[in-house]
């Protein structure tokens, strides 16, 4: 049996820093009603959102599905995830089993995460902040409850996986090279490459949007550009809202290489010259980057599906959303290289 006696639960910091300590029960409990649901998709026959249930099942990897293969497939997984959550949870596994659990763990993860969200899970957010609730419908948060899920298994995996290799469970540091090796000067120059790459990605998406809206046929026939107007009003005014507000997102991404990005700016009265607290920055960025990213593979599977067949002619309407993938990564990478710079000495091992 694995040895428990490093498994350290800090008393002096807050329950959602000891996430380590019970993220696998939450795991587990997560598992457990996604068991429930998928047997009553099976009994009931009503209720599936993928597959045969996704009223949109273009956007989606699983589309054509029938109930009776979709449902007791996640009624299995999610009941053996129950299992192996609770086991992962209590640090337990001898030979090779820690290896199948996480092994396991890792391929839900990616399942949950990037495979059953596509791009509607971002246009329903951007939409719902623009006071729009008529793209939240059950399929959308079926996608939003398997990304916490997904979320769930990431942590617990991570956390696991530290804990067989003897890390710090709250830092994931060890006293070897590699770890010293992560210096501030070092972050600092990858967190500029992927900050630019973060910034001018969504630049290319808002400039056609933008150009559309201004009747500007850029990478469009203007007849298409006309017509869409004409038969979808607004259709151009909506899109160039939403870049807007991602590139506004993306600026926002350059405070993880510059001093307010660290120390609040002198126009914050109340806050001015107070350090910024690096979760302010690492918790809304690594979920920006995880819902771009979702959406760029959703547009490319979308693509792949022959979706966007009848614009083959105006490339301007689909390509800028196809370098979406690379905007996740390089806000993802940029958001990593922030924390990597900015952590201080663990509270619980006390490493640097």
């Amino acid at each position: 049996m694995i040895r428990t006696s490093h498994l350290i639960v800090p008393s002096r910091v807050s329950p959602l820093s000891r996430w380590p300590h019970w993220v696998g029960y939450a795991t587990a409990l997560w598992s457990l009603c996604y068991c429930f649901l998928a047997l009553y998709w099976m009994l009931a026959r009503s209720g599936f959102p993928l597959g045969v249930g996704d009223p949109h099942p273009e956007y989606s990897i699983f589309r054509g599905m029938p109930v009776e293969v979709g449902a007791p497939a996640i009624a299995l997984l999610s009941g053996m995830g129950t299992a192996i959550a609770f086991f992962m949870a209590k640090r337990q596994g001898r030979g090779i089993l820690p290896v199948v659990y996480l092994t396991f763990a890792s391929v839900i993860a990616i399942l949950l995460l990037f495979m059953i969200p596509d791009d509607r899970v971002l246009a329903c957010i951007v939409h719902v902040l623009l006071g729009h609730f008529e793209m939240l419908d059950w399929t959308v948060a079926n996608q939003l409850f398997c990304i916490i899920g997904g979320v769930c298994w990431s942590a617990m995996a991570f956390s696991y996986q530290r804990y067989i290799r003897r890390r710090c469970l709250y830092c994931g540091r060890r006293d070897d090279e590699m770890t010293k090796q992560l210096q501030p000067n070092l972050m600092l120059q990858w967190g500029k490459w992927a900050v630019a790459l973060a910034v001018i990605t969504p630049l290319i998406y808002c400039v056609t949007r933008w150009a559309f809206v201004l009747g500007i046929p850029l990478g469009v026939s203007a007849t298409f550009l006309r017509t869409m107007e004409r038969e979808n009003p607004g259709i151009w005014l909506g899109g160039a809202a939403i870049a807007t507000i991602g590139l506004v997102g993306a600026l926002l991404t350059l405070g993880l290489v510059q001093r307010w990005g660290e120390i609040f700016p002198r126009w914050m009265i109340g806050l001015a010259g107070k350090r910024v607290p690096p979760a302010l920055a690492i918790i809304p960025a690594s979920l920006v980057a995880l819902f771009v990213l979702e959406a760029g593979l959703g547009m490319i599977r979308h693509a792949l599906n022959g979706a966007f067949a009848f614009a083959a002619q105006n490339p301007g309407t689909y390509l800028p959303g196809l370098l979406w993938p690379v905007w996740g990564l390089a806000l993802g990478t940029a958001t990593l290289a922030y924390y990597y710079r900015r952590r201080e000495k663990c509270q619980t091992c006390g490493r640097r």
